[in-house]
């Protein structure tokens, strides 16, 4: 090959003008690199010693079954609705009773003064739900039990809070149970404020209405919302004015929207649309309104007064949560996310 003494030479001068590098070897333990990881038994996601138990009193060989959980904003106190119809008033950190009030007894004490001649006791209903007022200014909460849903004061608030919690629930105090303060004419007929007497919320013992904090301020029950049918849900708007009530059998009357500043009511729906509503609750932040049936969930415009999204979730025979409600819609959301990108 004539041409082979030139490539030799031009190949040896590119590997003497080419770049030197000096690479020095580590030597390193491979075993170093892991990670240090923690043992299986402290990845355990779920508690293994009790802290605080908070022992329920009751009368008779069967303790009451609680039903219901609500904390505080401030995570300081934690309300409990049991079997037996009571609402009782927690304290978090040593598990003390503080207050319990018989809320079934009021409302069948009420129910029962216009029917004077009946001898019979009406039965105990159970405390299905109960919702502590997501503000922190306001220290009241609703419970849930047969056909009401009743209002209460815890009395845990702070001097600005104790005022500002009595001015939001004066306007209950003055309702006489005629419907005069309902404007809305089909929530009259679906709905009825009536305020607690202090002699009737005194009868379970002088400490119902005494409050917790000693700055004073409301203490105990102080309205009662009668409907027709029974009330399955109650849920906060998170201002903590407006609260949704859900009674699953009233058909175009199960949803109703309640100002507890002005003790009224309203009755958004005329119709009763795909089956019994199961829940209903506010969107955190924006004006909507989230109403779950069994099969679809429809979500309404406050403000415009129009649904603006309807989910078909299929034919299932369980109840919807909240927290499912809520898991599902952003589980949909998420998953257009990942289809667009």
């Amino acid at each position: 090959y004539e041409h082979d003494v030139r490539e030799r030479f031009e190949r040896c001068l590119d590997l003497y003008l080419c770049p030197r590098v000096m690479k020095r070897r580590l030597n390193i333990d491979p075993e170093s690199l892991v990670p240090s990881l923690p043992k299986a038994a402290d990845l355990r996601p779920f508690p293994t010693s009790k802290c605080i138990e908070f022992n329920t009193p009751y009368d008779g060989d069967e303790a009451p079954m609680i039903r219901c959980l609500t904390v505080s904003p401030d995570g300081q106190f934690l309300a409990s609705g049991a079997s037996d119809g009571y609402v009782r008033l927690w304290e978090v950190q040593t598990g003390r009773l503080l207050r319990s009030w018989n809320i079934s007894k009021l409302v069948s004490g009420d129910v029962d003064a216009g029917n004077e001649d009946e001898e019979d006791e009406s039965p105990v209903k159970a405390v299905v739900c109960i919702e502590w007022n997501p503000n922190r200014s306001h220290h009241c909460l609703i419970a849930a039990t047969g056909k009401c849903a009743v209002v209460i004061a815890t009395g845990t608030g702070g001097p600005d809070d104790a005022e500002l919690t009595d001015a939001l629930l004066s306007a209950g105090t003055s309702c006489k149970g005629d419907g005069s303060n309902v404007k809305n004419v089909k929530a009259s007929k679906a709905v009825t404020w009536k305020a607690f007497k202090s002699e009737s919320i005194e009868m379970d013992g002088t400490s119902a209405t005494t409050p917790i904090s000693a700055f004073g301020g409301s203490c105990g029950p102080i309205v009662a919302l009668h409907t027709n049918y029974d009330v399955a849900s109650v849920k906060w708007h998170r201002k903590g004015d407006y609260f949704v009530t859900v009674s699953p059998k009233a058909g175009a009357a199960a949803v109703l929207i309640h100002q507890l500043n002005k003790a009224t009511s309203q009755q958004p729906f005329s119709k009763a649309k795909g089956g019994d509503v199961q829940r209903a609750c506010f969107h955190p932040t924006k004006p909507f309104l989230f109403v779950a049936t069994k099969q679809h969930i429809r979500i309404y415009h406050l403000v415009k007064q129009a649904m603006v999204k309807r989910k078909y979730i299929g034919n299932h025979q369980e109840f919807i949560t909240f927290e499912s409600l809520i898991s599902l819609l952003f589980f949909v959301r998420s998953c257009r996310l990942i289809v667009r990108v």
